[in-house]
């Protein structure tokens, strides 16, 4: 069974690199149930029975990140040193147990380590393999094979606030949580198992399809011949790694502050729960149409050009929420939710392969996953603690348009990387 890949490749009419889109999508799909805008779902249920405030909670998230620091580089290097399944199909059992678990939490302590495992590993194992994984089979189509990963990701978004809000409501927060790790591991688990490998050449093919070694790129796009290969260290000493790295961090901490309270911040304002919930389903609807159009602009134009277009979307997002009054609101907010979320995701799976090849594509997100990771735990953490000393999310929300403003001007100074000319031998 686990030969299935080369023998389904051989009778496929369509290159086996969108086999593999799809099985990235679908552990995306699965990925979204330890997404911690998931846990503001259940904020206000366990802080009815638990007793614990919000900034507690969200601490949550925090120490999930600082478990990433460890976690995402050790994934990236097993991802480019023995390829994506394995790493993939453990990462994504791990999660699943991790949040079947959480409808058992009674103490603090134990809640922290669930959520810090279930977010570390999620982030830091199945998306850098998977995003990893993704640059290996695609260069020319990177971008549209991306777009299919996002899609599945936004029916993620789609469907899982749904099952979640609605389970919680008829059977507790206790079974919404069983619910969400059953699902994640039949979703994700078997698909790894069987169908993924990490490049082309494992099932007799090339990159992107193409019939010869030598086969040319279309126009100005990119292709397998002409993408240039950084090595992990290299990149590390360029100034477009560490600036892409702050803009992706500063606008990292909006995001996640943004999405994890939105559920709360629209309750607080008189909006039922479930109608407050549905502000993500229209999300990830959004992000069936918009990620095809994602894919075709980071494949024809920069990436930065693409952050730009993401962060400015974000903004109209933060108008949106801060004006919400009534419950009709959570269309234009799941609207540009979906199109500003879902863009800056493709961009960030993106860029640094975009920028330094696919041959250390793992190691290198892996580096640069752990600070956006921290970035995102702190906006969490920011939103709770922001709350509990104000009342109201208006104040941390109005901070986070001017982080999305920042990173656009930080991003704005990105260029291609250069490398430094080697120095003749007999020079001095």
């Amino acid at each position: 069974m686990l030969s299935l890949a080369p023998r389904l490749a051989r009778y496929l009419p369509f290159y086996y690199g969108w086999i593999i889109a799809v099985v990235a999508g679908l552990v995306s799909f699965a990925g979204t149930a330890e997404s911690p805008a998931i846990l503001g779902i259940f904020f206000t249920k366990m802080e009815a029975e638990l007793g614990w405030s919000r900034t507690t909670m969200s601490g949550s998230v925090l120490a999930g990140t600082f478990l990433i620091v460890l976690v995402a580089p050790v994934a990236g290097r097993l991802t480019d040193a023995y390829g994506p399944r394995v790493v993939v199909t453990v990462g994504a059992a791990v999660t699943a147990s991790a949040i079947f678990c959480m409808g058992y939490v009674t103490t603090i302590p134990l809640f922290y380590a669930l959520v810090a495992i279930a977010y570390s590993v999620n982030t830091g194992i199945a998306r850098v393999a998977v995003n990893a994984v993704i640059a290996k089979w695609f260069v020319r189509s990177r971008g549209r094979a991306m777009a299919v990963l996002s899609m599945f990701l936004g029916l993620g978004f789609a469907v899982t606030p749904v099952i979640a809000a609605f389970v919680t409501d008829a059977s507790g927060w206790r079974m919404g949580w069983h619910a969400l790790g059953i699902a994640t591991f039949l979703v994700a688990v078997p698909v790894s198992l069987v169908l993924l490998r990490g490049h082309p050449s494992e099932v007799g093919q090339r990159i992107d399809g193409e019939v010869s070694s030598d086969a040319p790129a279309h126009g100005a796009m990119r292709s397998a011949l002409t993408e240039v290969q950084w090595a992990a260290r290299e990149a590390l000493r360029t100034p477009t790694f560490w600036l892409v790295l702050i803009s992706m961090s500063t606008l990292a901490v909006a995001i996640l502050g943004f999405a994890v309270h939105l559920v709360p911040h629209l309750e607080g304002r008189g909006i039922d729960s479930r109608w407050a919930a549905l502000a993500f389903t229209v999300a990830g609807l959004t992000m069936l149409p918009s990620s095809p159009l994602w894919g075709v602009l980071l494949d024809r134009f920069s990436s930065r050009a693409a952050f730009i277009a993401a962060a400015l979307v974000v903004i109209a997002f933060t108008v949106f929420t801060l004006l919400a009054r009534s419950a009709w609101m959570v269309i234009p907010i799941g609207v540009s939710m979906g199109i500003g979320f879902g863009g800056f995701g493709m961009v960030q799976r993106t860029i640094y392969a975009n920028y330094f090849g696919r041959q250390s594509a793992g190691t290198v997100l892996g580096l640069a996953i752990p600070f956006i990771a921290v970035a995102q735990g702190m906006g969490t953490f920011l939103a709770g603690a922001a709350f509990d000393l104000f009342g109201s999310y208006e104040e941390v929300f109005s901070i986070f348009a001017g982080f999305v403003i920042a990173s656009i001007g930080v991003i704005y100074l990105v260029r291609l990387p250069e490398r430094k000319p080697v120095a003749a031998a007999g020079s001095a």
